[in-house]
């Protein structure tokens, strides 16, 4: 096979992929939030995984990216944790956190983001017993791509709740500069 036809059949695999509805779907989710060098290879190893269809192999280094994306946020809404503190851990603490300061308005978003903090548990035995962290059995194709898909669904929803926040405020700075402006 020559080269154009190899790189013609991958270009296929990659249209059928994204045609397919996967985890790809989601990708947008696994943005930079910081400059350090490790977040950056995460974010390049997750997105390569997931373009060649292979979430199983993304488990891991999904796993990673969240504990560092939830923490940033934790930063940053200055809530405390430990460096032992797991994933569930830090992402119930979030969620309690967006309860108390009335940023979830609906019963029902209330009662699926608590039911992630259970799946977020368990994303932490799959990490260490199902993927590729270690010496494992890993989990199926349609498995993997069930649950990489669930937890960029996560981070999406974090990464919009921030947002959010971060413009509102944003614009709350800005009223203040314009009125500290006034020359009196």
């Amino acid at each position: 096979m020559c080269i154009r036809d190899r790189l013609y059949t991958e270009c296929e695999g990659i249209v059928r992929r994204l045609l397919d509805g996967s985890a790809i779907d989601l990708l947008g989710a696994i943005e930079p939030f910081s400059d350090q060098r490790e977040v950056s290879l995460l974010e390049k190893q997750i997105r390569t995984s997931l373009l060649n269809n292979e979430p199983v192999a993304a488990l891991d280094r999904l796993h990673t990216y969240a504990v560092k994306f939830i923490r940033r946020v934790s930063d940053q809404n200055s809530l405390k944790y430990s460096e032992d503190t797991p994933l569930h851990g830090l992402y119930g603490q979030y969620v309690k956190h967006l309860a108390k300061e009335g940023l979830i308005e609906s019963e029902m978003t209330q009662r699926i983001l608590k039911t992630f903090i259970s799946l977020l548990e368990q994303f932490n035995h799959v990490r260490n017993r199902e993927s590729l962290a270690h010496d494992n059995t890993v989990v199926n194709h349609q498995e993997g791509e069930l649950i990489v898909s669930a937890v960029l669904l996560v981070i999406k929803f974090v990464r919009s709740i921030e947002e959010v926040r971060t413009d509102e405020y944003t614009s709350e700075s800005d009223k203040k500069v314009e009125f500290d402006d006034i020359p009196f």
